[in-house]
């Protein structure tokens, strides 16, 4: 309840034209979060959702605030940990997403994942690459990434525009590190 009602505030601050009521709604919304982590103390979810606020509200300094709090606070938060990566991925920052990146796929350990494994996975293997040191980059990790590779093609949809960036990706590191994929 706490979520739906945090979004559909976000929505009507979305269709508002005042700045007053944009931020009265602002206000409103951090202040359901705040009650949501008051009565789900140990939900990843209270902690995404109001990173979720500072993302639709172009406030992009404020957002990693949340997601970091629920990495150092829960022990389980795969959600938020990803969302972290992506964040941090997007900004260049491969080995802060990295540590991220390891930390959700071993919070993804649970009966009912809640996250893209495959993507994960995938996300993975484009860090390894973003920090891959040179082109005579050891055999174990070019290996590393074929093997994030595998993982996310087994888990995402065929039909998906990853697998254009796989492929792509896996050949140039055939033609550039001359390891083959086995």
């Amino acid at each position: 309840g706490f979520a739906f009602l945090v979004r559909y505030t976000l929505h009507l601050a979305g269709e508002s034209d005042s700045e007053k009521d944009i931020l009265a709604k602002r206000t409103q919304m951090l202040e359901l979060t705040g009650d949501f982590r008051k009565y789900y103390p140990y939900s990843e979810e209270a902690y995404r959702v109001e990173a979720e606020v500072f993302s639709e509200l172009n406030e992009p300094e404020n957002e990693l605030a949340p997601l970091r709090e629920a990495m150092n606070k829960l022990r389980v938060c795969p959600k938020c940990a990803l969302r972290y990566a992506d964040v941090q991925f997007e900004r260049g920052d491969y080995p802060e997403a990295m540590t991220a990146i390891e930390r959700a796929i071993r919070d993804a350990n649970q009966t009912q994942s809640s996250v893209s494994e495959g993507y994960l996975y995938y996300l993975s293997a484009l860090c390894r690459i973003a920090m891959l040191e040179s082109e005579t980059a050891a055999r174990e990790q070019v290996y590393g990434i074929y093997s994030d590779f595998n993982i996310a093609l087994r888990e995402i949809s065929s039909s998906s525009s990853y697998m254009d960036v796989i492929r792509s990706k896996t050949n140039a590191l055939v033609t550039k590190t001359g390891v083959e994929i086995p």
